[in-house]
């Protein structure tokens, strides 16, 4: 029981209800409308006041249409008027008037109920001779005979119900909701009054038509207060509380003037009233308009309802309410016009997607359609047990099956023009974030933003934010008029007013897509970041190379004086360049490569001073696989050439030997042995540019040289981890 208890009180639920209400109020309306006998007739009027027969379910005498001089009973015939005939009996000038036309369909009435009706038709051809016709009644009146205005009416009041329960079942505190159910109520009332006997085949008892016309006036005289209602608190309240609550105790004296004008027999008092009424509305919605200028939330609401407001009453007083004042029949019948008042429902739907009315949302679309979807449900199975007398199990599969295939394609399309909204491609948003992290300056950044911003959310106005007032995350104000951006590293925060030119409200939607679009820049901005001090970094290593190694080689040799050695500096420069050109490439270099380099370059060398150098061609399989990025080759390559370079001008040395390999311990094994002097690296090793410059590229590669004096020279042992190449 809680738990019917708590759907009875979700909104799906009480919207349900709601529609089923209507079902069964219709279904009643359709029932009192075929339980009665039918004879398969159509009349017209003609002129002075005569009454026509335009169909019949079998051959008459004579063609047809023909008119009819009245009905036979057992006493006397029953003439027919065009009176008979009409929609509205409140037109009828008097009292008087209305009480007879009433005992006329009394009279009528009881003779249709016969299972035999006789017809007295005149023959135009010869004035003094009538024809009878006999027709036998049908127990029932089929559903099929049923005219289009019934079914205007009928769908017009289920409509406002629901759509008015709708509401309701969205927002059961708001008085303007429960105003707006009102309207619906009373329109439900009035149109299914009004269905039942204006598209009667001819007459109905005097106590039912009777109080069908009451209802009928009750259910107009409801929703012409509801709508004055309506409009005294939406978009907001007009007047205090107790004013507004006098108005709601006024309910009832509103509804007593229409009924007893209609007993007293005067329908201009109802008609008068539905004029006065009209009237109050216009005084309220120009009311609020005035005080809610300059609120484009609550004006675009207004506009959406009070343009289909008074349509919709201009319409009804236009073609109804002032021919019935003036004592004229009315311009459109009873069933037809009862068609625009679902223009005011329609645009009810079409401001509740575009202009949030009642601050409801897209949601709310999503309980109408489950709502319609238990509906339908109902309303196919009612139709399959009592049309066809189908079991309750079959009509209940083949209802499932209905519904599946026909309403839910419907509801998907309903949901995607009605409650979707078009999002922008992933491919493009992000070729647009893209171009705005490459944006060259701070100001074609935040322009490239806000073309960005507009062509998504299409604002009336980004507007930068204050210092003072800047969100640190994304925030909907007003419930949605505005929606309010942190501030990106090269933007500042802004805030947008009105989605799509004023048309919508910004949603949550609109604040999740956002940030994913804040997200996907900051992102960018970062790897554009790193990437730039990337790029500062190599600039920054680049000028240092060229400043230490190159700078420093061609001011040796502008100081040497000894020709030979200006040509090795010269060489070893034009080889540092080499290396610092093919650094900016970015290309790893293999280690077999730069053994191979270095063993060409170091026999050049050898061969300018006169030494002898043996290298041999390394067939290391252990150093096919290894790469060195330019940091590491750079480092190798200049500890090599300094430590060949002080070889060739201080060992004393004509022969030098050069090895390379990797040992067990997975290092870089490199020795340098002379047959010079001696060297005693100890001594050396914190004096001179060239040992200074080759212990810090040692340190930086976690590297180690020894000096290891030899009977006759010096061995040099450089060992390099592999792990820091």
């Amino acid at each position: 029981m809680a738990g019917l208890g708590q759907w009875q009180h979700a909104p799906v639920g009480r919207l349900l209800l709601i529609a089923v209400i209507a079902l069964i109020a219709a279904t009643t309306v359709i029932w009192i409308s075929i339980d009665r006998h039918y004879y398969g007739l159509s009349w017209a009027p003609g002129e002075n006041d005569t009454v026509w027969l335009t169909r019949a379910p079998i051959d008459v005498p004579v063609p047809l249409p023909a008119r009819v001089l009245g009905i036979q009973t057992d006493d006397r015939p029953i003439t027919l008027t065009a009176l008979d005939l009409i929609e509205e009996a409140d037109v009828l000038d008097d009292a008087g008037a209305l009480q007879r036309f009433l005992a006329q369909q009394e009279q009528l009435a009881r003779q249709m109920a016969r299972a035999h009706l006789t017809l007295l038709i005149a023959d135009d051809q010869t004035p003094t001779r009538e024809h009878a016709i006999v027709l036998t009644a049908q127990p029932s009146r089929p559903l099929g005979s049923l005219p289009l205005p019934f079914w205007i009416q009928l769908i017009s009041g289920i409509g406002g119900f629901v759509i008015g329960g709708w509401i309701l079942a969205l927002r059961p505190t708001d008085a303007a909701a429960r105003y707006f159910m009102l309207t619906g109520t009373g329109l439900l009332a009035a149109s299914f009054a009004a269905a039942i006997y204006s598209t009667r085949e001819l007459a109905l008892p005097a106590a039912l038509f009777r109080s069908l016309m009451i209802i009928n006036l009750s259910g107009s005289a409801i929703f012409a207060f509801a709508l004055a209602g309506l409009y005294l608190h939406f978009p907001q309240p007009l007047l205090s509380t107790p004013w507004r609550t006098l108005f709601a105790a006024s309910f009832p004296l509103w509804i007593a003037a229409w009924v007893i004008g209609f007993a007293a027999g005067q329908p201009w008092i109802a008609y008068t009233s539905v004029l006065a009424a009209s009237g109050l509305i216009v005084v309220l919605m120009a009311a609020q308009w005035r005080i809610n200028r300059g609120k484009p939330q609550a004006i675009a609401a207004l506009r959406w309802l009070g343009i289909a407001s008074l349509v919709t009453i201009g319409a009804f007083v236009l073609l109804a309410a002032l021919p019935a004042v003036y004592g004229t029949p009315p311009l459109l019948s009873q069933g037809t016009s009862f068609g625009f008042f679902l223009v005011l429902y329609v645009a009810l739907a079409i401001g509740l997607r575009r202009h949030r009315l009642f601050e409801l949302d897209r949601w709310a679309f999503r309980v109408l359609l489950w709502a319609l979807a238990g509906l339908s449900l109902i309303i196919v199975d009612i139709a399959l047990l009592t049309g066809l007398q189908w079991g309750f199990e079959p009509s209940l599969l083949i209802s499932l099956l209905i519904c599946a295939f026909a309403y839910l394609p419907l509801r998907n399309w309903l949901s995607a023009r009605l409650i979707s909204s078009p999002q922008p491609r992933i491919g493009t948003l992000f070729s647009d974030i893209i171009a705005i992290g490459l944006a060259p300056t701070a100001s074609d950044y935040q322009k490239r933003w806000h073309q960005l911003l507009q062509r998504i959310f299409n604002p009336t106005q980004i507007t930068p934010a204050a210092d003072a007032n800047t969100p640190e995350q994304i925030e909907l104000e007003a419930n949605g008029l505005h929606l309010r951006l942190p501030a990106l590293p090269q933007v500042p925060a802004c805030t947008l007013a009105l989605a799509d030119q004023g048309r919508r409200l910004f949603t949550p939607a609109d604040a999740a897509l956002s940030s994913e679009l804040i997200r996907m820049l900051r992102y960018v901005q970062t790897n554009r970041d790193a990437w730039q001090r990337g790029a500062e970094e190599e600039r920054a290593r680049v000028a240092q190379d060229l400043h230490d190694d190159l700078g420093s080689r061609l001011l040796t040799g502008l100081y040497q004086r000894d020709l030979s050695q200006v040509h090795d500096t010269l060489g070893l420069a034009i080889n540092d360049m080499r290396t610092i050109v093919r650094g900016l490439s970015g290309q790893a270099l293999p280690l077999p490569q730069l053994l191979s380099e270095l063993r060409h370059e170091c026999i050049s060398r050898a061969r300018t001073a006169g030494l002898d150098v043996n290298w041999p061609d390394p067939e290391d399989p252990a150093a096919d696989t290894i790469t060195l990025e330019y940091r590491s080759y750079r480092h190798l390559l200049c500890i090599v050439r300094e430590l060949f370079s002080n070889l060739i001008r201080h060992s004393g040395a004509r022969h030098i030997t050069i090895t390379a390999h990797i040992n067990a311990s997975q290092q870089l094994c490199i020795d340098f042995k002379d047959d010079g002097t001696g060297f005693d690296g100890d001594g050396h090793r914190d004096g001179g540019h060239g040992l200074a410059n080759i212990n810090k590229r040692i340190d930086a590669l976690c590297a180690t040289l020894d000096y290891h004096a030899q009977p006759k020279g010096t061995l040099c042992a450089l060992r390099i981890p592999l792990r820091n190449l």
